[in-house]
């Protein structure tokens, strides 16, 4: 990225996306103009600074708003697109020369050659490390479970003297 980009998108900083994995295929969270919704190459540019509308003006926070959204949807990841492990690759250039809502809303994208790989591998440490919070519970659960029938059986069955003991 030369400098001249650099500064321009200074200005947006901190700047923030939503991707995910679906169908293989790396999607981006785009925004239409009253719904969110997947697209394969594009995603929306959740950035940070003021911004004006019919309300009046409004600080955004980038980093914030991009959590919101993620948190709505599930397999999602929130990336700095601007970092070296961002699974995609912008074309800020044609972001920054939008001219229509919706591009100017969500820039195109390409995913680098590990991005699905990168996603695919996130999801499963997620969906291993909830298995695993599962798997504790349940274990946790069925020793309390073992050690109440154990209780029980004593209580039901108590030992009975030995028949040398008897006599």
């Amino acid at each position: 990225m030369h400098d001249d980009l650099k500064a321009k998108l200074e200005r947006y900083l901190p700047i923030r996306v939503v991707v995910k994995v679906k169908d293989g295929q790396v999607h981006g969270l785009v925004e239409h103009s009253f719904s969110m919704d997947w697209d394969p190459k594009r995603v929306n540019i959740f950035w940070s600074g003021k911004a004006y509308s019919i309300l009046g003006e409004h600080d955004l926070d980038g980093i914030s708003w991009a959590q919101k959204n993620a948190e709505e949807h599930k397999d999602e990841y929130v990336f700095d697109p601007l970092a070296e492990d961002s699974p995609i690759e912008v074309d800020w250039e044609k972001w920054l020369a939008a001219t229509d809502k919706f591009s100017k809303r969500n820039a195109p994208f390409t995913t680098k050659p590990q991005g699905a790989w990168q996603l695919r591998a996130l999801t499963a440490e997620r969906k291993l490390k909830i298995a695993e919070a599962h798997r504790d519970s349940y274990a946790e659960s069925y020793r309390e479970e073992a050690e109440l029938n154990n209780k029980i059986r004593d209580i039901l069955n108590p030992p009975q003297p030995d028949e040398e003991d008897v006599e």
